[in-house]
């Protein structure tokens, strides 16, 4: 491929070793939407970790939030291995 496409392979040398990348390009849209949805669950997990650490208390609402948030990051990462897996 041409070397000055996104997507060709890069080589780079840091002390003696050299280190190969790959570029990788990912819609502008798709990105700001996955983090949208991580910022959201970080937010829900959070205030769950400062409630939890302020009252020594775990509630049931609290483990359906943090099941459907695990159900949200796994539908975030089988998305982003379809991008990548799309990518010459």
């Amino acid at each position: 491929p041409d070397p000055l496409t996104p997507y060709a392979p890069r080589t780079k040398s840091v002390c003696g070793t050299t280190i190969s990348t790959k570029l990788t390009v990912i819609d502008k849209d798709s990105l700001k939407i996955i983090i949208t949805d991580i910022a959201g669950i970080r937010g829900s997990l959070n205030q769950i970790a400062k409630r939890l650490n302020a009252t020594n208390q775990f509630y049931g609402d609290d483990r359906k939030t943090i099941e459907e948030a695990q159900k949200e990051l796994n539908e975030i990462w089988q998305s982003l291995n379809i991008m990548l897996s799309n990518q010459p």
